[in-house]
């Protein structure tokens, strides 16, 4: 069960200039020359001094907002496209290649993880206000979160912080375990039980993942803390087995890469083996009662409005008990609705470029060309705020969500 967090992303651009208005077959630039800027700050400055003209990222730093906010030459918008998670390992109780203990494997102790972090304080403290605590597999500005607010805001309320519980929770789950409290540090077999916390660098996702493994330590683990970007960390959490036990948490994001009027199909994306062909998800083992609610949402297995309601409270009851941990959304500088340029592969055909010669563009992520998932370059995988100059258009895509 991931940590969501939603968050909105802006998107820069100079004022317009004077296009020619004569007959055009084909995309509005002819070059495009891409390149890595893995700094928001330099991004924006680069903007500024017209060495490039996009950004296919984001910044949810409020200086960077406050910068942007200031520069005469370049327009924001708000959009809610981003949220961060906690991603669990599911496998266990123990790695079989390595007889480790994998506490995550426990439902009740991924469930208590809900209680132990405290996401206003990740929303107001280490995004300064550019985030939203996010609990459930739906985004909060999305139409299907108004749909079922009754619901949602009881959910909240239930796992609202309460660090008490999550540490008798878990204490209680870990003696199951055989796992021995000693010094204030958990045991198992003799030796520490230590958490392998992969963390992101790019952005808030260190300071995150910090925080997290910095609570976890509190009530006795013992915390490996790895960091790495994207292209370093995906080959363990997407692209390895989990039961090679090379990690046990993850701090995932992802980004809306359009505004949904259903989202009924998130459960059986993110809680079911059907979501993807990963290893990962193929470890997914949902209830069998949850399994079948994932299902029928997906397929639109119903026969009215109020059945569709039915369904889906029960999914989203059950949704806390299972895999991930949602943290929050972001509200970032970027495009406006949700994902906008950087999850959008008909940029190319919608940028309109000023005067001659190529288009610089930059992106933040993995090298350029290719992404952690092996994505083409015209559809990268992370946005936060896209930085555009000289008036661009580009239109969501017609997936739903992509890694970032």
């Amino acid at each position: 069960m991931p940590l969501l967090l939603l968050i909105a992303a802006v998107t820069l651009a100079l004022p317009p200039g004077t296009l020619a208005q004569g007959q055009r077959v084909g995309a509005w630039v002819d070059t495009v020359l891409a390149v890595e800027e893995p700094s928001d700050a330099a991004a924006v400055s680069r903007l500024a001094a017209n060495d490039i003209q996009v950004w296919f990222s984001g910044t949810s730093n409020p200086e960077q907002r406050n910068r942007i906010q200031r520069s005469p030459g370049l327009a924001s918008a708000v959009s809610y496209g981003l949220y961060t998670e906690l991603t669990f390992n599911p496998v266990g109780p123990v790695f079989p290649n390595t007889q480790r203990l994998n506490p995550f494997s426990v439902a009740r102790i991924r469930e208590a993880v809900n209680w132990l972090v405290d996401r206003r304080h990740v929303a107001q403290e280490i995004m300064g206000g550019m985030g939203t605590p996010r609990y459930l597999p739906i985004s909060t500005v999305f139409p299907d979160y108004a749909r079922m607010a009754d619901v949602a805001r009881k959910i909240e309320i239930r796992y609202a912080p309460n660090p008490d519980r999550a540490k008798a929770v878990i204490s209680e789950e870990m003696g199951k375990l055989g796992a021995t409290l000693v010094a204030g540090k958990w045991q198992y077999q003799g030796r520490p039980a230590t958490i392998t916390f992969l963390i992101r660098t790019e952005d808030e996702r260190r300071q995150i993942g910090d925080y997290v493994a910095g609570l976890l330590e509190n009530i006795g683990f013992t915390v490996e803390r790895r960091y790495g970007r994207s292209g370093e960390l995906a080959p363990l959490w997407i692209g390895g087995d989990p039961a090679a036990g090379q990690w046990h948490i993850y701090t995932g994001g992802w980004i809306s890469t359009l505004i949904s009027r259903d989202e009924a199909d998130n459960f059986d994306f993110f809680y079911t083996a059907r979501g993807l062909t990963d290893p990962l998800w193929q470890a997914y083992k949902p209830s069998p009662t949850f399994d079948k609610l994932a299902e029928r949402l997906a397929q639109r297995d119903f026969t009215s409005i109020a059945d569709r309601t039915k369904l889906y409270a029960q999914a989203l009851e059950l949704s806390c008990k299972t895999r991930r941990a949602s943290g929050s959304s972001r509200a970032c500088r970027s495009g406006r609705g949700a994902g906008r340029s950087r999850s959008s592969p008909t940029w190319p055909r919608g940028t309109r470029g000023r005067g001659s010669g190529p288009t610089p563009c930059a992106t933040k992520g993995g090298p350029v060309g290719r992404s952690a998932w092996g994505c083409p370059a015209s559809s990268p995988t992370r946005g936060t705020p896209s930085a555009v100059r000289t008036g661009s258009s580009t239109r969501p895509s017609s997936g739903p969500r992509k890694t970032m």
